[in-house]
C-alpha cells in the first residue's frame, strides 16, 4: 500500500534538512583539515619541498579524510542501532544520506588527487608506467597498488551512488539491491589498501598514519560489535520462538 502523501512530504522535508546539516558538516570537516594541514612539516622527498606548497595536495588530503569520516558514520548507523536495541532496516535513509556525502567527497578527492602524481594530462601514468609503441607496462609497487585500488573504489562508489535511491530499489528488487549495497564493505577494504599504500608512497608522518589507522580500526570495532549484537538478538529470538512452540505443543 502506498504511503500517505503527508508522510512522504514529511520524509522529504526531513531529508532536505538533514542534507543541509550534512553539507555544513562536510564544509566544516574539510575546512578544519585544510587549516590544520597548513602547519604540516611534511616534505616531498624527490623535490625537497613542503607538501603544503602544493594547494591541490592539501585539498586532496582534506577531502580524503572528510570522506573517510563520512564513510565511518555511514557504516556506524546499523551497528549503533543494534547496540541500542533498535531494528536495523535495510533501507535506512540516514545511512543512505551519509553515504551520498561519503561518495561525493571521495569522488571530489579523486578529481584533485589525479593531478598530483601525474605529468600534465598524462593520467594513464597512474596505472601504466609505459604506454606506446614499445608496449604497455603495468605500474607496480605501492604506487601501482594504491592507484588500482583507488580506481576500483571509484567504480564501486559510482555504482552505489547511482543505485542508492527508491527507483532502483524497486527496479532491482529488495534482495538484489541489498546485496549490491553490501559492496560498501568492499569499498572499505579498497579504501584501506589505497590509503595505506599512499601513506607509504608519500612517506606520510606517523601522526597521519596513526589517524588513518585509528579511524579504520574504529570502523572495524563498531562493525564487530554490531555483528555480536545481531547474533545475540537472533539467539534471543530463537529462544523465545522455541519456548512458544513448546508452550503450543503442551496445550
Amino acid at each position: 500500500m502506498a504511503a500517505p502523501k503527508n508522510s512522504l512530504r514529511s520524509l522529504k522535508t526531513r531529508r532536505q534538512r538533514r542534507h543541509v546539516w550534512l553539507a555544513g558538516s562536510a564544509v566544516l570537516s574539510f575546512s578544519l583539515l585544510f587549516y590544520l594541514l597548513g602547519f604540516s612539516p611534511e616534505r616531498w622527498v624527490d623535490i625537497d619541498a613542503l607538501k603544503i606548497s602544493i594547494v591541490t595536495w592539501r585539498i586532496s588530503v582534506s577531502l580524503a579524510y572528510s570522506a573517510l569520516f563520512f564513510l565511518a558514520a555511514t557504516l556506524a548507523v546499523g551497528p549503533l542501532a543494534l547496540l541500542r536495541g533498535r531494528p536495523n532496516p535495510t533501507n535506512d535513509y540516514l545511512r543512505r544520506d551519509l553515504g551520498y556525502w561519503a561518495g561525493g567527497l571521495a569522488l571530489a578527492h579523486m578529481a584533485f588527487a589525479i593531478t598530483i602524481h601525474t605529468d600534465g594530462w598524462r593520467l594513464w601514468t597512474l596505472w601504466l608506467s609505459e604506454a606506446g609503441f614499445s608496449g604497455i607496462k603495468i605500474q607496480g609497487g605501492w604506487f601501482g597498488l594504491a592507484n588500482y585500488a583507488g580506481l576500483a573504489m571509484v567504480a564501486l562508489l559510482s555504482l552505489l551512488l547511482v543505485i542508492s535511491n527508491d527507483a532502483f530499489m524497486k527496479r532491482l528488487g529488495m534482495r538484489t539491491w541489498t546485496n549490491l549495497q553490501r559492496l560498501t564493505y568492499l569499498v572499505l577494504a579498497l579504501l584501506f589498501v589505497h590509503g595505506f599504500a599512499y601513506q607509504r608512497v608519500e612517506q606520510r608522518l606517523p601522526v597521519m598514519r596513526a589517524a588513518f589507522l585509528l579511524v579504520i580500526a574504529l570502523i572495524v570495532i563498531v562493525q564487530g560489535l554490531g555483528v555480536l549484537a545481531h547474533l545475540a538478538r537472533r539467539r534471543k529470538t530463537g529462544r523465545h520462538e522455541t519456548a512458544r512452540l513448546k508452550k503450543s505443543a503442551a496445550k
